[in-house]
């Protein structure tokens, strides 16, 4: 029965001793061998909620509460057998719980379990037991599901390492992952984040690789010690709420920063000014690229500034005008694969993670590819100027090909997936293709064999003729100049 609570898609963990080691499935085995107590009432006793009455509870959930009921007076003594902390292990049983109500007959009754859960809490308080207030929330029936599915995912995911080396369980494996994750890129999609928060958290600390840090920027703090940077943000009206806790964790932040010196302070500015546009982009966008309250924002820009000022911080800056979101979110994802290229790096002996791995190379490498020229000049490969640093590094030690190479990822893809390689131009290949593209251009306009223009690129661009132009005159200014003194010594 294990096997049915252990929501693994099509994958058959059949080794049992390795999947024995899984502190969930210790837990969900525990709660399928429990055998409820057929003394425990299912009446008003715990069903009842502040007094009122419940309708005739059915046998099938009757005989499921009479079980959690023995779990929960067991998990008060949860040392005996649990191997983890109390916490994970009321996540656990919750979880568990999740999966029994995929029977309709149960699911029905959803609000009774927890409704007598809160009342054998409240009435045991004295006791440590396991309590989880509300978790259901009112979730749908494919809610918990998801919820279920995503959850055992990542506790049993070093499960699905050995089997990834195994030819003929690759492919199920891949899939599976593969599926995991669109659900989770479905959950964080839904119009309501708050049904599938544990679970968003869940993955992101385990997938993305900085998440700690923006987890910590997010984190929420004491009003008071901020309130004389922040107050003009307090009015009546609810709604400037966000502005007033978007400003205080605007502060603290600041204050954090100022207290790093060197590459680190470089590092976490970085990552402080993709956290605000994102921060922006989620509390006043109205569009995907449109701020909805323009004045609000500015109001947070210049509040962020007065705060640097007020610190001494004089390299931490951002732009206020003007505002992409698409163009910052690009670039924060930018940012992040480049932070946590020596992870992924480092990983690649894990091959549980590669087609995952390559699928992101190959998102990031079309920005890599959108965003170089603007913001490399390469002189030679190991010598370029970099005007990018918030967010793009040169060295193409970093270029997504590389990595994508060195994990194999063509073996992962589909012919149709295969990514290219985005390869430098150096500055005297640039000009030495212009003057060949000029060349060939005059020699056909000669023969009478072009359509078109002679005039393309900024050779008639009239901004460089006008500044070719007055250097020109300049410079024969200063040679007549220099004669003349000649002349007259």
């Amino acid at each position: 029965m294990i096997y049915e609570h252990l929501f693994l898609g099509n994958i058959n963990v059949d080794d049992q001793e390795k999947l024995s080691k899984s502190a969930l499935y210790d837990l969900y085995k525990f709660c399928d061998d429990t055998i409820h107590d057929i003394n425990i009432k299912c009446n008003n006793s715990y069903f009842g909620l502040s007094g009122s009455k419940v309708a005739q509870i059915n046998d099938e959930t009757c005989k499921l509460w009479r079980k959690v009921f023995v779990i929960l007076e067991k998990l008060n003594n949860y040392n005996n057998f649990c191997k983890i902390h109390f916490k994970k292990c009321c996540d656990y049983f919750n979880y568990w719980l999740y999966g029994m109500f995929k029977k309709d007959t149960i699911y029905e009754n959803i609000s009774n379990i927890y409704n007598a859960w809160d009342n054998l809490f409240n009435a045991l308080r004295d006791k440590k037991i396991c309590y989880i207030w509300k978790k259901y929330i009112n979730f749908s029936k494919k809610e918990l599901e998801n919820k279920k599915f995503l959850f055992d995912f990542l506790e049993l995911y070093y499960l699905l390492k050995d089997k990834l080396t195994v030819v003929d369980k690759k492919n199920e494996c891949c899939d599976y992952i593969n599926k995991m994750f669109k659900l989770y890129k479905e959950m964080e999609k839904t119009s309501n984040k708050k049904i599938y928060k544990d679970e968003i958290i869940h993955f992101r600390s385990m997938f993305y690789r900085n998440y700690d840090t923006y987890k910590t920027m997010n984190e929420k703090i004491d009003e008071k010690n901020y309130y004389d940077i922040c107050s003009n943000f307090l009015s009546n009206n609810n709604e400037h709420c966000k502005n007033y806790n978007l400003c205080i964790m605007i502060a603290r932040n600041l204050i954090n920063l100022s207290k790093l010196k060197g590459d680190e302070r470089t590092k976490n500015c970085r990552y402080f000014i993709h956290w605000l546009y994102d921060k922006v982009g989620t509390i006043y966008s109205k569009s995907m690229n449109t701020i909805q309250d323009e004045t609000t924002v500015n109001k947070i820009f210049n509040v962020g500034y007065t705060i640097l000022q007020k610190l001494g911080i004089n390299d931490c800056y951002y732009e206020v005008l003007n505002l992409d979101l698409v163009q910052n979110k690009e670039r924060k994802y930018l940012h992040d694969y480049f932070e946590n290229y020596n992870k992924i790096e480092s990983n690649t002996c894990d091959n549980d993670k590669c087609p995952q791995y390559c699928k992101h190379i190959i998102n990031i490498n079309e920005l890599y590819k959108k965003n170089i020229e603007k913001c490399c000049t390469y002189y030679s490969e190991n010598d370029y100027s970099d005007d990018c640093k918030y967010y793009f590094k040169c060295d193409q030690n970093f270029n997504p090909y590389k990595l994508y190479t060195k994990l194999n990822c063509s073996k992962f893809l589909s012919e149709n997936e295969k990514m290219e390689e985005v390869k430098i131009t150096l500055v005297k290949d640039y000009l030495q293709q212009l003057i060949n593209d000029y060349r060939n251009k005059l020699k056909l306009m000669i023969n009478g064999n072009a359509s078109g223009s002679l005039c393309e690129g900024f050779i008639c661009d009239t901004f460089y003729m006008s500044v070719l132009l007055v250097f020109g005159l300049l410079g024969v200014l200063l040679i007549s100049f220099i004669v003349y003194k000649v002349n007259i010594n």
